[in-house]
């Protein structure tokens, strides 16, 4: 880009309020690079340019440290370069007067904060060009480290925010370590982005915390415990998504148009206020022990889902047809043996229970249904070949008792099937260089057929005659009607029932 093209913004202006913000395009853009240009014994140069949008493009003219005064009740560093080598006389200085402001400041280094009291720290659009050591650390009153900047590694472990804590519009490059971290207020994540691994390790959301539209390049978050609403909305898990033994205690859980690139994991997981899970995609979602004590929404495009041992104190929207669960809770299955992998396909068709007890307690019986075939189908993989053999014959008849209609057909079709044989067997059919129809007889055939079928007797027309040559098949159709009867009763009965 052309010289003259450049905006060259002193600290002055800035504090003079004569800044005129539209032209800082490049900092309200989620993505922008800030490059360090010079560095005098005054100042320092830090060009700001926008990845994509606008081409607008700045240079701050930041002071140095130095030459900063402290005001009487707060310390502010703000429009400031501040080298690696300063930083003893920069902790020293936050120990005189921990409330620091911070705006707009170009940390130069490696810095270490650890076990450091802050006072309402204002950081906003700082950048932190190498790693930063926040370690056992205590924020007070408000934290705002919105649209800054982390280049290297960032240690937030075991940090203690008693008041809000603002990460909005941030950008981590490196590693993200917010192990034990305590978030005593408002945990805003929105729009940030975290490029390496973010460890989230066991960290204490007292109050809401938002996600909303976060990018996690590699790992989500893990052994949590949120004491206030939980918004995952839109945020994007490149990697793996962790929230392995997570408490959600008291707020909600919203996962709104999040993705999931690969897996998410909530095993073990608490949820005690609404966990609404309406998600773009997710390859793999394991529920594995959850504990959902209020309603559960669950929607989305997911290839596998596992709900093995979760429990659903109340009411639970999943759709079976819309979410494909059958599919989805069968994905594991794919490539595994019948008879090496038992185990998988009795835990399988244990989660199809689940489902099916769900949706029978809250009268969506035709998921239940859904359910309760599929639990059968898989369940029939792990029996012996007689007993297989008798489930194929339940199912393909009556889905298992779940289809009184599918019932009503095959009896139908068993009475027109031994219909046209007893219409050959008692020439009402003739086949004679052409098929001969004597319409009288083959109307007492069908006849007869129906009431062998419905154990009521056979015509006495041919009671003597032909008929008692073929008994064998007059017995088969007379189980067979017993049979189908008693399965048509027992399924009408059942839907009439519910």
């Amino acid at each position: 880009m052309e010289k003259e093209s450049i905006v060259r913004i002193t600290s002055d202006v800035f504090r003079r309020g004569e800044v005129d913000f539209k032209l800082l395009d490049a900092l309200h853009s989620k993505k922008f690079i800030r490059e360090l240009v010079e560095v005098t014994e005054e100042s320092a140069v830090i060009r700001c340019m926008p990845v994509s949008g606008s081409s607008a493009v700045c240079d701050l003219i930041l002071d140095r440290l130095e030459g900063k005064k402290d005001c009487k009740d707060h310390l502010d560093i703000s429009f400031t370069y501040i080298a690696g080598n300063e930083q003893p006389l920069l902790r020293k200085m936050i120990k005189d007067n921990p409330k620091i402001i911070a705006k707009f400041s170009f940390f130069d280094g490696n810095f270490n904060f650890s076990r450091m009291r802050f006072d309402n720290p204002e950081m906003l659009c700082s950048t932190f060009r190498g790693s930063v050591d926040f370690n056992g650390s205590v924020f007070m009153e408000h934290a705002n480290f919105s649209w800054s900047m982390f280049e290297g590694n960032v240690n937030f472990n075991g940090v203690v925010f008693e008041g809000d804590a603002d990460f909005s519009w941030s950008a981590f490059k490196g590693y993200a370590d917010f192990n034990r971290t305590v978030f005593g207020g408002n945990a805003d994540f929105n729009r940030t982005t975290f490029e390496g691994d973010a460890d989230v390790n066991m960290p204490v959301f007292e109050n809401e915390d938002v996600f909303t539209g976060t990018t996690f390049e590699s790992s989500g978050v893990n052994v949590s415990m949120f004491d206030g609403n939980a918004n995952f909305n839109e945020t994007v898990f490149k990697g793996d998504a962790s929230f392995v033994v997570s408490r959600f205690i008291r707020g909600d859980a919203n996962f709104n148009g999040t993705i999931f690139e690969n897996n998410a994991y909530f095993n073990g997981s608490t949820f005690e206020g609404l966990f609404r899970f309406l998600i773009k995609s997710a390859k793999h979602v394991c529920f594995n022990n959850a504990m959902f004590e209020n309603a559960a929404y669950i929607s989305g495009p997911i290839e596998s889902l596992d709900i093995t041992d979760a429990v659903f104190g109340s009411h639970l929207k999943l759709d079976w047809n819309k979410n494909k669960v059958e599919l989805a809770i069968k994905e594991k299955l794919k490539g595994k043996s019948k008879d090496g992998d038992k185990s998988l396909y009795e835990t399988v068709s244990k989660e199809f229970i689940i489902l099916k007890e769900k949706y029978h307690s809250q009268g969506d019986y035709i998921s239940e249904d859904k359910a309760y075939l599929a639990f059968r189908r898989t369940e029939m993989e792990t029996k012996n070949h007689l007993q297989k053999a008798l489930s194929y014959f339940a199912d393909w008849v009556g889905q298992y008792g779940t289809s009184p209609l599918r019932v009503a057909a095959w009896m139908i079709i068993i009475v027109f099937i031994f219909g046209i044989f007893y219409s050959f067997v008692l020439e009402g059919i003739v086949y004679s260089h052409g098929f001969m129809l004597d319409t009288e007889t083959i109307a007492e055939s069908f006849y007869t057929s129906g009431l062998i079928f419905t154990t009521l007797g056979f015509s006495t027309l041919y009671a003597g005659e032909s008929l008692p040559r073929f008994m064998f098949a007059v017995g088969i159709e007379g189980f067979l009607g017993v049979f189908m009867i008693a399965y048509f009763t027992i399924c009408f009965s059942r839907k009439m029932l519910r």
